[in-house]
């Protein structure tokens, strides 16, 4: 696992409007003041700063085209040098989520301040964050009054799944199968005096867009900071209510045989043997997932010799011997986990009941 450090840092809505009008200020500069930071600038340092409570700082990453990486609370994020390329979130037990920026072509590439990326387009920054639960923070900065107030992010799974409004304006990333891997809640945005602006999101296919309206405001109400957050939902899928039944008999595990020739009398099974593991595998677990849930092996074989005689039994009859071994009845469930605000909450989203899972032991079960 990646190392990284938490960052102390303000609360965004108590703090936003001290930030902003300092940058209001800074950007009413003259020109003969070109060494001072530009307005985008300081919002953009501004909003580095603003994340809830505490932020993650991310450290550099080695992959070319990263800029910074690392696992926070089972998710793994990967926030890229050319935003065009998508920031990927990964929680533990799903799968990739890419994440496209607003004006990510029209963007430059990313500017590494304090372990934290920063995006300048025309007239809007977007600066990526990261919150302890895994949470991904998207601080969108429209510091020009004429650029457009539409901020649009494509979202994909790896498995190609879409996206679906939810009520109270929020929006949820599906898989293939229709599972929600990802939500966000609904949108907000505030102006340079904190209050706040109007905004939705409108969610079509692959793509989400968050709009601001801005059309009512006056010059001076700007910069506008607009904050959509996605939480990474992760699935555990466990083996749960085990039950086992120690040196039992495997009838699907016949292992050799003889038959009765001449009434009342006996014969006998010789030779060699050899028993392996069977394990049932559901709900997307693999068998020998399973099987280390259980504390077993998928792939465990014994060998050995056999030696039965039977008893005296009539013409025709026949002895059979069986593989021996410890069952395990159990029912594999699958989990949704989902952490927000230092809380985790977990939900029984599916169960397959009755498997059955069957490790071998160096004993022969011989009966007629």
């Amino acid at each position: 696992m990646t190392d990284f450090h938490f960052v102390r840092q303000p609360r965004l809505r108590a703090w936003i409007c001290a930030s902003l009008t300092m940058a209001c200020v800074l950007g009413g500069l003259s020109a003969a003041h070109a060494d001072e930071p530009s307005a985008e600038d300081v919002v953009t340092r501004a909003a580095i700063s603003a994340a809830d409570d505490t932020g993650v700082a991310l450290p550099p990453s080695e992959e070319p085209g990263v800029a910074i990486a690392g696992d926070v609370s089972d998710v793994a994020v990967s926030i890229p040098e050319d935003p065009s390329a998508g920031i990927v979130v990964t929680g533990a037990g799903s799968e990739p989520i890419s994440i496209t920026l607003p004006q990510a072509a029209a963007s430059g590439p990313a500017q590494l301040t304090d372990s934290t990326v920063s995006y300048s387009g025309s007239g809007a920054s977007s600066v990526p964050l990261v919150a302890p639960d895994g949470t991904l923070q998207v601080l969108s900065v429209l510091t020009d009054p004429h650029a457009t107030p539409d901020l649009t992010y494509s979202i994909e799974s790896a498995s190609g799944g879409g996206l679906r409004a939810k009520e109270g304006g929020g929006f949820a990333v599906l898989n293939a199968s229709g599972e929600e891997i990802a939500t966000a809640e609904t949108p907000w945005a505030k102006d340079v005096n904190g209050d706040s602006v109007p905004t939705h999101y409108v969610v079509s296919g692959t793509s989400v867009t968050q709009i601001v309206e801005t059309a009512g405001l006056a010059p001076e109400q700007f910069p506008v900071v607009a904050d959509p957050a996605i939480t990474v939902i992760r699935y555990e899928t466990v083996a749960a209510n085990v039950r086992i039944a120690y040196q039992q008999p495997n009838f699907n595990w016949q292992v050799g045989g003889c038959r009765i020739a001449v009434a009342n009398s006996t014969c006998t099974i010789t030779g060699s043997y050899s028993v392996g593991s069977t394990v049932n595998a559901s709900l997307g677990l693999s068998s020998e997932a399973v099987a280390a849930t259980l504390g077993i092996s998928a792939t465990a074989n014994v060998t050995g010799s056999i030696g039965c005689t039977s008893p005296k039994l009539s013409a025709g009859s026949t002895y059979r011997a069986y593989g021996m071994g410890n069952y395990r009845y159990f029912t594999i469930q699958r989990w949704r986990v989902a952490r927000a605000g230092g809380r985790e909450s977990r939900s029984l989203v599916a169960a397959a009941p009755n498997q059955v899972a069957f490790s071998p032991i160096n004993m022969i079960y011989c009966t007629r």
